[in-house]
């Protein structure tokens, strides 16, 4: 074997590797009305909609601006692509941002919190993506496995008190079991203050 094809024989090996057990994590704070801003708020809900929210909040859609702005998406999400191996865990932390009356600085309160359904491994065939309005979701990987912390009505409606901002935060927390090597790994966190539209994670109903 030429030195050269040996080369290629290993890069290829690596590539396949790192896509074989790619673990990532991601998250949401995502308000119905930026994705109108984003003019995408109709297939975004008709996604989310295929996924498992209930017909009312697809109704969002035809809502005004100022509706949708009462109304969100708080998430964290653990994806396993290509060869899956891992079961996954996912948290979500919601803060509301808030001036402290006293200091008058911008602090945090906790909102909400979600943890994903118990550790899960499973291959998901996202049979959305045959709706050709959804094409715009759809990633290169077709083996996909994930976790999702977040309501499970997808969406929710958001008050706030008198001295909070109308400005969310999520932090998200990602973990994975290794039935093989019987470990347990925390990736790194994420976080989120808008939709996030550079990752759509994909979880069975």
């Amino acid at each position: 074997m030429s030195m050269l094809r040996h080369l290629l024989v290993i890069i290829v090996c690596i590539c396949l590797s790192k896509m074989s057990f790619a673990v990532g994590g991601v998250s949401r704070a995502c308000f119905i009305s930026e994705l109108r801003d984003l003019k995408i708020a109709k297939e975004a809900l008709l996604f989310f909609k295929y996924l498992g929210m209930p017909d009312r909040f697809y109704e969002l859609r035809n809502k005004s601006k100022n509706e949708q702005a009462r109304h969100a998406i708080f998430e964290s999400i653990t994806t396993d692509y290509g060869s899956v191996r891992y079961y996954l865990f996912a948290e979500s932390r919601v803060y509301k941002k808030f001036i402290h009356p006293t200091y008058r600085t911008t602090e945090f309160r906790k909102y909400k919190n979600y943890i994903s359904d118990g550790w899960r491994n499973r291959n998901v065939d996202p049979e959305v993506f045959k709706d050709s309005r959804l094409s715009i979701f759809k990633h290169n990987r077709e083996l996909i496995t994930s976790v999702r912390a977040g309501n499970p009505d997808f969406v929710e409606a958001v008050d706030y008190r008198w001295d909070e901002m109308h400005d969310m935060f999520v932090v998200g927390v990602h973990a994975y079991y290794d039935p093989e090597t019987k470990l347990t790994n925390f990736l790194n966190g994420s976080s989120a203050t808008d939709c996030n539209l550079s990752n759509w994670g994909i979880q069975e109903r």
